[in-house]
């Protein structure tokens, strides 16, 4: 008889775990909320499919891509209108310069061109990337885990607020002062790694990529034609058509060890499984692993979140400004209404908005003719403004928002709030440290692993080889004690 296995948590990457379990395990999945799919979410809004969540996802790493030709979703696979993002800046809307990495600037020329930074901010830059880089601690350095803003501080104050921070903190929802380098950009870290300057470690970046299959042109992201919602749909599909049990609306309250079993209990639950698969939060592990390792449970309680909310509205095409359409398009020809696919919002704005995207012009599928669609992104760790609002204020204060960066005055034709409370894990310094003794302590349970975007990276391709590694160490735990 094939070992049982439980999966508690149906997002991204308990369904990744599922399906990767299935062929060998019989594999019940609990999920607490009626819908799978987590943070992936695509509605109808006006007639059209629209992301409330992630709707794209990085190309580079194969993960998610894998996953979606294996469910028969290949066909599916679609790239976004890649206009070009915009940065509100220095009072205006200002296109974003070449040779960027996680808004670390590499082409001089195109930074001065695009005017996002003051002269003395453009001189500081420049002066700070041949001048001798600040040490990066080897990776295998547990000790020493400077912030994003402590490494590459000597860019100066303007690039790591107006660029670095909405760039790779407007990504984790978080503050660069407080997110750890190898942590957050373990990518940007390495490349950093050993190197004399800065524009040493981008120079050695661009060699590396042209002499690689990773510099091959195309996309550096990668959607799903009708939303990311349709992976989800034929995950769910191919988890139910191998055997996988699917239990919705179920929360599980209890884990707990019964000889070399495990029992989980919860409201209309009680089930006793060979192996477990925690795919949920950290702080909700944490819950659950009170009684199973004290240890443990406290190392994944410190994990801190940030909540986000994202408005999407819809307008007539005729109520976007003239005006605001050259501001976008800064000089370029352009048969859009908005140019770009969308504009961050920096800290020093005071925004309540981190973000607005371009929805119609990112993913034309998503607009009906004769509207535009807008999604603003809101919240981010340390500013709660935008969860404290009802819908109705939040709505007034958005509108507002696209009022001034956009110069749009009319009503929307339609909205939807969505709202992801504790969604985005912060990886501040000591998260490495925290990482290890998580795993060690994963290590001794064997049979019981832990997977999502606190132990494993944020983004869906992260996401899915989390599910995908939990999968493969419980198969390989089980087939031990089978074998023993």
């Amino acid at each position: 008889m094939s070992p049982s296995v439980a999966v508690v948590g149906g997002g991204i990457a308990g369904l990744a775990a599922a399906h990767a379990l299935s062929s060998a395990h019989e594999v019940i999945l609990f999920e607490a909320d009626e819908r799978l799919g987590g943070k992936l979410r695509t509605a109808a809004f006006c007639g059209r499919p629209v992301d409330l969540g992630p709707d794209v996802f990085i190309s580079r790493d194969p993960a998610a891509a894998d996953l979606v030709q294996a469910v028969g979703l290949g066909d599916a696979l679609s790239s976004p209108n890649e206009a070009g993002a915009l940065i509100f800046a220095r009072g205006r809307p200002r296109r974003l310069p070449s040779g960027l990495m996680l808004g670390v600037p590499s082409d001089l020329a195109s930074l001065a061109r695009s005017g996002i930074l003051s002269p003395p901010g453009l001189l500081r830059a420049g002066i700070g990337l041949v001048w001798p880089a600040r040490p990066v601690p080897d990776p295998g350095d547990l000790e020493h885990d400077p912030t994003v803003a402590d490494a590459l501080r000597q860019l100066g104050p303007e690039v790591v607020a107006t660029l670095i921070d909405p760039l790779l903190g407007g990504i984790n929802a978080g503050d660069v002062r407080q997110l750890s380098l190898w942590s957050t950009a373990p990518a940007l870290a390495g490349m950093l790694a050993g190197q004399r300057t800065l524009a040493g470690a981008m120079r050695a970046r661009r060699q590396s990529a042209a002499g690689t299959p990773s510099g091959a042109p195309g996309s550096m992201f990668l959607g799903l034609a009708g939303g990311m919602g349709q992976l989800v749909d034929a995950l769910v599909a191919r988890c139910t058509a191998v055997g996988v049990q699917l239990t919705r609306a179920t929360s599980i309250e209890v884990v707990r060890r019964e000889a070399a079993a495990w029992r989980l209990t919860g409201a209309g639950a009680d089930v006793r499984v060979d192996g477990v698969v925690l795919a949920v939060p950290a702080f909700a592990a944490a819950r659950l692993l009170g009684g199973v390792d004290p240890e443990l449970a406290a190392w994944c309680a410190a994990i801190e979140y940030a909540g986000v909310i994202t408005v999407t509205l819809a307008y007539p095409v005729d109520a976007v400004p003239k005006a605001t359409t050259r501001a976008l398009a800064a000089g370029r020809p352009t048969d859009s209404p908005l140019p770009g696919t969308g504009m961050l919002l920096p800290r020093g704005t005071g925004a309540l908005c981190t973000a607005l995207s371009f929805v119609s012009t990112k993913w034309p599928r998503s607009a009906p003719p004769g509207s535009v669609v807008i999604r603003a992104s809101t919240g981010r760790f340390g500013d709660e403004r935008s969860a404290r609002m009802s819908d109705e204020e939040l709505l007034g204060a958005v509108r507002a928002e696209i009022q001034r960066y956009l110069g749009i005055e009319h009503e929307p034709s339609d909205t939807i709030v969505q709202r992801w409370p504790q969604a985005f894990p912060q990886y501040g310094p000591g998260t490495r440290h925290r990482l290890q003794r998580i795993g060690e302590r994963t290590a001794d349970l064997a049979s019981l692993q832990l997977c999502g975007s606190a132990f494993g990276g944020i983004g869906i391709p992260a996401c899915i080889r989390s599910g995908n590694a939990a999968a493969a160490s419980l198969d390989g735990a089980l087939g031990r004690a089978t074998t023993s």
